[in-house]
């Protein structure tokens, strides 16, 4: 068999591996033995260099996943020492007597640090609330007027001292240690919640009893330590008295609908939900724009319809109407700013757009702000605060947090509708001198089976192979006998009308607040 010339092996250039050179035994290599002679040239192939071989992809991931922290770590720091430092450029007086330990807390107008006294041998921790310049003088001033007026007792927050510098403010309080909600909320015994609600109430009646609105209680700002059973209300940025709640329009309060309501309360301007209207009515706009001003009055005699009354206006025409007199026209001109083609109907007319905004408080976070706060209603009163404490008193029984999530007002008043039903919010807003437009009707929910079905104490069962089987519960063995009266609590702080929803004092009267719980 001839084998082909590029596979033919060439003698001269053939290496021997496995048959060692006996003539010249110096040059022999060595791969199975060490060189005893010469350690440092002898060469180990049987034993890998660990050191420099190339890594893995799995063992580079560890590695990357060690240092992570690590680097994590030195992140932190690093941020921490430059947030102390701009705190300390800003307020020259803080770097004077305390120690910066880094910060533990911010929100849309301030930033809270935790500090320690230099001047002094004890241990003494405060938290100190730096608050952002954006913020009005006027409220940095309410908030330091609550605190100096009402804090330091009924678990509301002390406070100890605050430093200016160039516009900067700094206010001084005592540290809390405390946990957050989320991790605690499922952990609660009906009895710890009985203890929480009550806390809270005692915090808010003490805030009511000076007609200040605390106008933000959320459980970040009522503050609780578990272990040593400790409460406190703190950040009364929002707060305000009762008589500086309304809104800065000296409009006249509208009456209770359907009588004299004018169609801008119940449907605010808004110029997004311009885009709905008729094509008539827009065509109507562009004409009115591109008209010369008024230099004369009409013809004829012409009705209009008031869709507020159901029947027709006569206005006045021709020549005799050049000699009424001014308050006859002023009285005509403030009949026809009430009619228009949009009350009761989903959409916003070009009259309606023409009015001047309607302003209202509706300071807040979303997801605890009234029926009344997202309705704009201007003589808001302490019972915003109540309803709060109601939607965290929901999400105690349901274990869910956050409970509502809407965020705008109109989706977090559907929410609202969604829970208690529309036609308690309706009525609710009639009292107000709102009416509300509602597509579809909701009844109204029952809060104690929603909430045992939220939190899971309900019975359940699971089909196995030997038939349904009951499922074991998740929670304390106490949620399984929560009373009535901590539900009927909820629905009386829970009430839409703000005139009849239960106050602090009355709460803390309540069955639930007074029963002994096993």
């Amino acid at each position: 068999m001839d084998v082909p010339k590029n596979l033919e092996i060439d003698p001269s250039k053939q290496e021997v591996f496995r048959q060692p050179d006996v003539a010249n035994p110096s040059k022999q290599e060595v791969f199975g033995q060490p060189d005893v002679a010469n350690p440092s040239k002898q060469e180990v192939f049987r034993q890998p260099d660990v050191a420099n071989r190339p890594q893995s992809a799995k063992e580079a991931l560890q590695k990357t996943s060690a240092m992570a922290p690590v680097r994590a770590r030195a992140a932190r720091n690093a941020k921490r020492r430059k947030d102390n430092l701009r705190l300390y450029s800003y307020i020259p007086q803080v770097q004077k007597h305390f120690i910066l330990d880094g910060k533990i807390g911010e929100g849309t107008f301030s930033h809270v640090y935790k500090a320690r006294l230099k001047s002094t041998g004890l241990h003494m921790e405060f938290a100190i609330k730096f608050l952002i310049p954006t913020s009005h003088p006027s409220r940095i001033a309410s908030e330091l007027q609550c605190l100096k007026e009402i804090g330091g007792s009924s678990n509301v927050m002390d406070v100890k001292m605050c430093f200016l510098h160039k516009g900067h403010v700094a206010i001084v309080m005592p540290y809390f240690p405390h946990e957050k909600f989320q991790d605690y909320v499922y952990k609660l015994t009906v009895t710890e919640v009985q203890e929480y609600m009550m806390q809270l109430f005692i915090a808010l009646r003490r805030v009511h009893s000076f007609n200040i609105i605390h106008r933000d209680v959320k459980p970040s700002n009522f503050l609780y330590n578990r272990k040593h059973k400790r409460f406190s209300l703190v950040d009364f940025g929002l707060a305000q008295r009762l008589n500086g709640v309304s809104g800065k329009t000296e409009t006249k309060e509208p009456e209770p609908l359907p009588k004299d309501l004018e169609p801008s309360s119940q449907n605010p301007p808004s110029r997004k939900r311009a885009r709905t209207l008729d094509q008539e009515n827009q065509k109507a706009q562009v004409k009115r724009q591109c008209l010369p001003p008024h230099m004369g009055f009409p013809l004829h005699t012409i009705n209009v319809h008031n869709v507020l009354t159901g029947g027709k206006v006569q206005v006045t025409t021709g020549s005799s109407a050049k000699h009424s007199s001014k308050g006859v026209l002023n009285q005509t001109r403030r009949e026809r700013r009430k009619l228009c083609c949009c009350f009761g109907r989903n959409e916003v007319c070009n009259i309606c757009l023409s009015r001047p905004a309607e302003v209202a408080p509706r300071a807040g976070t979303s997801g605890f702000r009234a029926p009344e706060v997202l309705m704009k209603y201007r003589h808001q009163t302490t019972a915003v605060d109540m309803w709060s404490a109601g939607v965290i008193f929901l999400s105690l029984l349901s274990g869910r947090y956050p409970f509502f999530r809407g965020q705008d007002d109109l989706t977090s008043l559907a929410e609202i509708i969604t829970v208690i039903g529309s036609i308690p919010v309706k009525l609710a807003a009639e009292k107000i001198g709102k009416l509300l437009t509602i597509s579809h009707e909701k009844p109204a929910l029952d809060l104690k089976c929603l909430c045992e079905r939220l939190r899971g104490t309900r019975v359940k069962f699971e089909e196995t192979d030997n038939g349904f089987e009951e499922v074991p519960p998740r929670y304390h063995e106490s949620w399984h006998h929560v009373p009535d009266s901590a539900y009927d609590l909820l629905y009386k702080l829970l009430d839409p009308d703000p005139s009849t929803r239960i106050t602090a004092d009355d709460a803390l009267e309540h069955d639930f607040i007074k029963e002994k719980l096993c």
